[in-house]
């Protein structure tokens, strides 16, 4: 199969992309970016009516898919100089696409990290 997809979609054609290209991403206040096995993901705490209660804790959270695919286990206590690189990225790709910041009653009260 793999022949067929790149016959169709060349490696490195303006549709696929490599492994070590970040990827960013924001949907009604959650945000998040991908680059190789790692995503990083904010999902605001459902503190308020921008957000659901139960979804999140309202701090960004790290996770190897390659490993997890569910994005179940958040490694950002193991890996944080890894998740503040991402978050780096994240802020980068939210500047130069003009993402809308979170609105003030949309962020935590209550600790978590900068979304």
């Amino acid at each position: 199969m793999l022949p067929a997809v790149n016959e169709c979609c060349p490696p490195q054609s303006p549709i696929s992309r490599s492994v070590s290209v970040s990827v960013g991403y924001e949907l009604f206040y959650r945000r998040a970016l991908r680059e190789g096995d790692w995503t990083a993901v904010y999902l605001p705490a459902g503190t308020n009516r921008h957000t659901r209660k139960g979804v999140s804790t309202g701090r960004w959270q790290l996770f190897d898919v390659a490993r997890d695919p569910g994005e179940t286990r958040d490694l950002a206590a193991a890996e944080p100089a890894w998740l503040a690189e991402l978050v780096a990225a994240y802020d980068a790709y939210a500047k130069d696409k003009g993402v809308v910041p979170l609105p003030v009653a949309a962020v935590p009260t209550t600790g978590g990290a900068k979304p």
